[in-house]
This record gives structure tokens, C-alpha cells and sequence, in this order.
């Protein structure tokens, strides 16, 4: 066989060979003229092609030429051959890869997958959802008054947005208002509202709640204690359109009304317009789509030239929806390294102990940390906020869940500097992916206190925030498709989206926050009466599409007769669904069926 040798010293090499018992060869290998050059001394080196004869030792024996054929010593150690100069770096390759080291390469990887047999399909798998909505049919109105609120002429776009996936109006009525129309205490039974065109509202749901509040606050929206009065899809008609109630909504006579609107489509109708008026600041919130991105197997970059303010505070935060069918595990959600490629900003959330642990800042072979152990529903299953502060001037360090301080630790002075940002992934380890959803991720380079973060963390940032002025990234994740998003802070910086990563909308009943407020109020007419109503509960199911498995082929490209190693080659990588159970899940949430 043939062995290629590199010299990277000025060495003269000898083999010796074991030709049979008690022989030896001597093969000379490279000249005295051969000139060095950047890859080092090369040579081929023939061994005898002798079938009958196999070798059991290869010696290697060096000549040390030395300057002028002189030794080094402690007062001249440039004199010539010093104590290092023995050394010598050499190569050898087998040109002709009839000697090897075994590999393993796997066939396949795919995510979310560890065992050695695979049943795939390639399309969508979906588990089912019911929802008990309810008919209700006007037989006979036995007796009825009316009381109208708002005589405007404004065509409003907003009260609901079914050219979107879904939305979320609140409209807030006095009970200065409701009294002054001869309203009185009891059953409200239906409302009457005004559209100007044809639109469709699927999965139309009207809640109504009393209140002490005098105006809705978008940073704030009302959440609870609403009564459901009506849940059924709805096709608008140009004209009146009356929404007669399935079970009344009882009214003190003396509390304010918050009347709530909300529709998820499963493709966006057209733009509807209702009939309304400009009734004064405070009245009127909405919202629409609840966009976000789905992490799996992906992660997105974020440009990091605005981040060179991050020195000595930061504060990080971000909505997030981990997967419960993964976590969990061992993930980072935020990963920034240094100009050393050392870690200095890490979220785990969690790590596979259910531990949340925040890194930040790094000196001195070390970066500082605070960690606390998490329950499942601060980590999966549900939206939460969380935030991540530090002050090196000071030593704290905070996380926020939900707006409150969650953990803190002292004495965390190690100073902040981010060269590289990702999300979704550590950037050291391709397999600590986050799994779940994220939602309006922003990076100040000021530590921001807890008033703060409890006031904007449900709404969207804009110039009034008290530390605009120190906001480095803001990602709304409202794009809804492609592989950018957009940087809606000053700097306008664009971030990549790379891999298994997909965007998602939330049902227009869930939507909580990135609310707008408006002083267009639609006209309602409030309808009390005696009615013979037909109620008819009746099952609707949505579709929700199970999580795929990002699936990934390989080849190896042979080498041989090369100085190269085999190569492994990406043959193709898709999205496909590992066979199994679709479910379906009742109204309450149980299982109660499934289908292979």
C-alpha cells in the first residue's frame, strides 16, 4: 500500500519494515532540496508489492538537521538546534482508504422521535375539538321594549374584524346611559346592531359582565367574571341584524355593562362594517388575531448591532406557551454569546428537571445565574409573561412571571456584553430547542421595575412607555407567514426565521392583550322582553392541527481514492406526521373518541 506522509519540521524520516522474522526493510522518504511550504513536507512513500509479505511494526526514524550544525544554549538559544526542536508533527493518510476507521451515520433524524421504526404520513394529521353552540329561534316575541343607545352614522371596522382569523371587541355602556333610555333592572334578553354589508362571524360569542370601571383600559382588558349570553356562528345581513340570546344577562339596574364580542373564522370573510358613534375616550378596546410563532426544531436570529448599549443593565421579555407534549426539556428560549463566544444571556424555560434557569453576564471563566424550580403550569399549556432583569451596578437579578416578581438573587455584578441573539435554541447545542409558542419578545438596555412590567406586559409598546428610549428590539411576531420578522423598535432591525418554525393565531375568545382603544362606539339596541324561544344545542367541531415531525435524510458520498473523508449529505427534509390516534375531545375537554 501507499502512505502519504506530511513533515512539518526539517526532518529526514526512515521506515523500517519487518520484512519476515528477523528482517528489516529501509525506505528513505524525502530529499534534502524538497523546499518547505505553507501545507508542510510531503511525500509518497512506495512500500515493496509483495502479496506474501505483511508488516507488523512501522519505525520511524529522524535525522534533526540543525543551523549550521550547531546546539542552542541558555545564553544563545538561537544558536541552532534548541530543546523543542526534536518535535515534529507527522501525517499519515493511506491514499488508497484500504485502511479505514468505522463510522456510523444514522439514516434518518427526526425530531421528537428516538426509536428505530418510524410509521409516517405526509399529510396533516388533526385532532378534533367540539363545541356545544346554541340555536336559538324566535318563535314568538309575546311582548318587547327596545332602548337604543348611539344614533351615529360612523361605518366601525372594529367591532368585528371578520377579515381576520379571529378577534376581540369590549365595549363599556353607563348605567347613566342604560337608565336615561327607560332601561330597567331584570332580563336582558337579545341587542340589535346595524351592519352595512354582508360579513360571516363563526364561532361568534357575546359575553356581558357588570362593572364599577368608567372607562376599559387596553393595557388592562377585562378578563373574568363575564356571563356568556350568546355562542353560535352568525351571518350578518345588510340591515338590522338581531342576536336574540340563549340564557338572559340578569342587570342590577345600577352597575355599568361591558358587552364583549368575539369570532374565530376559519378563513377571514369579509370586512364588516356596523353602524356606531364617536361616544368619548374609554369605551372601546379591540383586538384581532393574537399572531405568534411556534418554535419546534427551528430558532430565529436577531441583528445584535443595537444590543452594543447592553452593558451593565437589560431587561428581556416575552409571552410564551410551552408544548406540554414535550416539556420538559432541556431547552433555551433566549441564547446571546459574547465577542468570545461565551455565553452571556440564557433563558432555560425550563430545563428537563422543570428548572428556569437565567444566565446573564459573563467575566472571569464564569457567568452569573439564578434558577428556581417550576410548576407545570408556569411553564406549559398556558400564555404567560415572563420577564428577565439585571443591574450589574447593583447585583440584582429578577425573573417576573405574570408581571410579579418570581425569583431574585444578589450579587450578580459580572458586566453584559451580547455579540450574537438567537431564539428558540442555545446557540452551542443544536438540540436544546424551545418547543412551544412566543409572542412579543422585547430588549431594553435599562432594568425595567415591576410597575413597569405589570402596566404594558398586555399591551403593545409604543413612545409613551416610560424607557422607549432604551428599547433595543421589540418582535411583534405579527407577520403571520414567510421567514422574517420585523423589528418594530426605533433600530427597524430584521430578524431571520430558519427551520421548523410556524406561525399561529389564537381563537378570538382566548385573545388577552395587544388591545387598541377607540372612542367609536357601535349603536345597541338593548332588547327586554317575553319571548317562546326553540334553543337547540348543537355540536361544531374545529380542527387543530397536531404537531409534525421535521424528518431528515442522509447519504454518504464515498471518497475513495481520495485524501478526503466520506462525505454525509442532507437528501431531503419535510414536515410529516408520525401515525397514530386523531382524538376528539368533548366540550369539556375529555377524550371521548379517536381515530386511526
Amino acid at each position: 500500500m501507499k502512505t502519504k506522509v506530511f513533515f512539518l519540521a526539517l526532518l529526514f524520516p526512515v521506515f523500517l519494515n519487518a520484512q519476515s522474522v528477523g528482517d528489516t526493510i529501509v525506505i528513505p522518504t524525502i530529499n534534502y532540496t524538497q523546499t518547505h511550504s505553507p501545507n508542510g513536507r510531503d511525500t509518497m512513500i512506495m512500500f515493496p508489492d509483495d502479496p506474501g509479505i505483511t508488516y507488523e511494526k512501522i519505525i520511524m526514524a529522524y535525522n534533526m538537521r540543525c543551523k549550521d550544525g550547531l546546539v542552542s544554549n541558555g545564553s544563545n538559544t538561537n544558536l541552532g538546534c534548541g530543546e523543542w526542536d526534536y518535535k515534529c508533527n507527522t501525517y499519515i493518510y493511506d491514499s488508497t482508504r484500504i485502511d479505514s476507521l468505522l463510522s456510523f451515520q444514522v439514516s434518518h433524524s427526526i425530531t421528537h422521535f428516538s426509536g428505530d421504526t418510524f410509521r409516517y404520513v405526509t399529510d396533516a394529521m388533526h385532532d378534533q375539538y367540539q363545541y356545544l353552540q346554541q340555536l336559538v329561534e324566535v318563535n314568538t316575541i309575546i311582548s318587547e321594549d327596545q332602548y337604543t343607545i348611539g344614533l351615529g352614522s360612523l361605518p366601525l371596522n372594529h367591532v368585528l374584524q371578520t377579515d381576520q382569523n379571529s378577534g376581540k371587541s369590549q365595549f363599556l355602556y353607563t348605567a347613566t346611559e342604560l337608565g336615561s333610555t327607560g332601561m330597567s333592572a331584570g332580563d336582558l334578553d337579545g341587542i340589535s346592531i346595524h351592519a352595512n354589508n354582508t360579513a360571516d362571524a363563526e364561532f361568534l360569542r357575546i359575553r356581558i359582565k357588570e362593572t364599577t370601571e368608567t372607562s376599559l383600559d387596553k393595557n388592562a382588558p377585562e378578563m373574568e367574571d363575564f356571563t356568556e349570553v350568546y355562542f353560535a356562528d352568525y351571518s350578518f345581513a345588510t340591515g338590522d341584524n338581531r342576536i336574540q340570546f340563549y340564557q338572559p344577562f340578569i342587570w342590577d339596574g345600577t352597575s355599568n355593562l361591558v358587552v364583549e364580542f368575539s369570532f374565530t373564522n376559519s378563513t377571514p370573510s369579509g370586512a364588516l362594517e356596523i353602524e356606531g358613534e364617536d361616544a368619548g375616550a374609554g369605551l372601546c378596546i379591540y383586538t384581532s388575531n393574537g399572531t405568534h410563532i411556534v418554535n419546534d426544531a427551528g430558532y430565529t436570529t436577531v441583528p445584535t448591532g443595537p444590543f452594543s448599549s447592553i452593558s451593565e443593565e437589560i431587561t428581556v421579555s416575552f409571552w410564551c406557551y410551552g408544548n406540554p407534549d414535550f416539556l420538559p426539556a432541556n431547552t433555551s428560549i433566549v441564547h446571546g454569546l459574547d465577542a468570545n463566544n461565551k455565553r452571556s444571556l440564557n433563558v432555560h424555560l425550563p430545563w428537563s428537571n422543570s428548572g428556569v434557569y437565567f444566565d446573564c453576564g459573563y467575566e472571569s471563566g464564569g457567568y452569573d445565574r439564578i434558577d428556581k424550580v417550576a410548576t407545570p403550569e408556569e411553564f406549559e399549556g398556558q400564555w404567560n409573561h415572563w420577564a428577565f432583569t439585571k443591574n450589574a451596578t447593583t447585583g440584582d437579578m429578577n425573573m417576573y412571571l405574570n408581571g410579579v416578581v418570581w425569583q431574585s438573587g444578589t450579587d450578580k455584578t459580572r458586566l453584559i456584553d451580547i455579540q450574537d441573539f438567537v431564539i428558540g435554541v442555545s446557540q452551542n447545542s443544536s438540540n436544546n430547542y424551545y418547543f412551544g409558542k412566543i409572542d412579543e419578545l422585547r430588549v431594553w438596555s435599562k432594568e425595567l421595575d415591576e410597575t413597569t412590567i405589570q402596566e404594558w406586559m398586555n399591551g403593545s409598546l409604543d413612545n409613551t412607555h416610560p424607557d422607549y428610549a432604551d428599547l433595543v428590539a421589540y418582535y411583534q411576531f405579527d407577520e403571520g407567514s414567510g421567514t422574517i420578522a420585523n423589528d418594530a423598535s426605533v433600530y427597524g432591525e430584521t430578524a431571520d426565521i430558519h427551520d421548523y418554525v410556524m406561525w399561529g393565531n389564537e381563537n378570538g375568545i382566548n385573545l388577552s392583550r395587544n388591545f387598541e382603544a377607540s372612542s367609536e362606539r357601535p349603536n345597541m339596541i338593548f332588547l327586554q322582553g317575553d319571548y317562546d324561544l326553540t334553543i337547540t344545542g348543537t355540536i361544531v367541531t374545529e380542527l387543530v392541527e397536531k404537531f409534525a415531525n421535521s424528518m431528515t435524510s442522509y447519504e454518504i458520498i464515498p471518497r475513495w481514492g481520495t485524501m478526503l473523508h466520506d462525505s454525509i449529505n442532507i437528501v431531503s427534509n419535510e414536515l410529516v406526521w408520525e401515525a397514530g390516534y386523531e382524538y376528539v375531545y368533548d366540550p369539556d375537554g375529555m377524550l371521548i373518541d379517536s381515530n386511526e
